[in-house]
C-alpha cells in the first residue's frame, strides 16, 4: 500500500493531473467560487498538525484544490474559532454530473 507524503513544511502546494482548460465558476453567492475538476483528487495527504498555538485553535486539514488544469495540494493550518463553542466542518470533493465538485469547508 502506497501512502502519500505529508506537505512539504514550506506549505508549497505539490501540483497533481494532467493540463486541461480550467474548469472554476463562481457560484451564485459571490463570495465562493465552485471547483470543477474533470476527474476525482487524490487521496487525501497525511498530515500531522503541530501543537496548537491556543486553547481556540482549530486545525483546518489541507484538501486538493483543482487549479483549472490539475490538482494542486494545500497545507491544513490553524485558526481560531470565531466563537468558543464553533466546530470546523472540512471541505470535500463529490462527483457531480459534469465532473468533481469542491464544497468549502465552514464552521458549525
Amino acid at each position: 500500500m502506497q501512502t502519500n507524503p505529508p506537505y512539504p513544511p514550506t506549505g508549497v502546494a505539490q501540483p497533481y493531473g494532467l493540463t486541461i482548460l480550467p474548469g472554476a465558476a463562481p457560484s451564485n453567492a459571490g463570495a465562493t467560487f465552485v471547483s470543477v475538476a474533470p476527474f476525482a483528487p487524490p487521496p487525501p495527504r497525511v498530515e500531522t498538525p503541530p501543537l496548537p498555538p491556543s486553547p481556540l485553535a482549530v486545525w483546518q486539514p489541507g484538501h486538493w484544490s483543482w487549479s483549472g488544469g490539475q490538482y494542486v495540494g494545500i497545507a491544513g493550518q490553524y485558526v481560531q474559532r470565531p466563537t468558543p463553542t464553533a466546530n470546523w466542518v472540512p471541505g470535500y470533493w463529490q462527483q457531480g454530473p459534469n465532473g468533481w465538485i469542491w464544497t468549502e469547508g465552514r464552521w458549525a
